[in-house]
């Protein structure tokens, strides 16, 4: 695993950690907020920590030939990134929110056999996922405007439930 210490390493600007066997990455990871190139393909990880979200200069994320099922959702604050490889994992989605990266060129998450949220004829094609993605994340923050009024609504009636079993006791 990559050692917590990578947290001293405050002024890299790019990491190649690649081919290293690597099944875990610390979260002080997000302390490395200079830098601009991470390379973490060839190794074995499954996970990604949401601290990689702190490292907003990132430009080119490579995270492909891993085992990775699913990104942190902090990847779509990554608003510099151009670059992001994604292929030969075994991710179930793409985070919506990285369709709102707007300077991102490079996307590749082909195959990746359970990936359900981008066609498999389409994951090689980076205006193609960005679209599904800009369109599942109008989706997703529509769907969370709706639970929250929902929750609302809900409440509202648990107050007026209990005022009117105050009235008849």
């Amino acid at each position: 695993s990559l050692a917590p210490g990578v947290a001293c390493l405050t002024n890299c600007t790019e990491m190649n950690i690649a081919c290293n066997q690597l099944t875990d990455i610390c979260p002080e990871i997000g302390e490395c907020v200079r830098l601009r190139i991470l390379k973490l393909n060839g190794n074995r990880l499954r996970t990604l920590p949401e601290s990689v979200g702190n490292c907003s200069l990132i430009e080119e994320l490579i995270l492909s030939e891993n085992h990775l099922q699913k990104l942190p959702e902090a990847v779509g604050k990554l608003k510099n990134l151009k670059t992001l490889h994604l292929q030969n994992n075994q991710l179930e989605e793409v985070e919506p929110a990285i369709g709102e990266i707007l300077g991102l060129q490079d996307i590749d998450c082909s195959n990746n056999p359970t990936l359900k949220n981008i066609p498999e004829q389409l994951q090689d094609d980076t205006k193609m996922i960005l679209w599904c993605l800009s369109y599942q994340r109008g989706h997703v923050l529509n769907m969370r405007g709706k639970e929250a009024e929902n929750s609302e609504i809900e409440s509202s009636a648990n107050i007026a439930d209990n005022e009117r079993l105050a009235n008849l006791c």
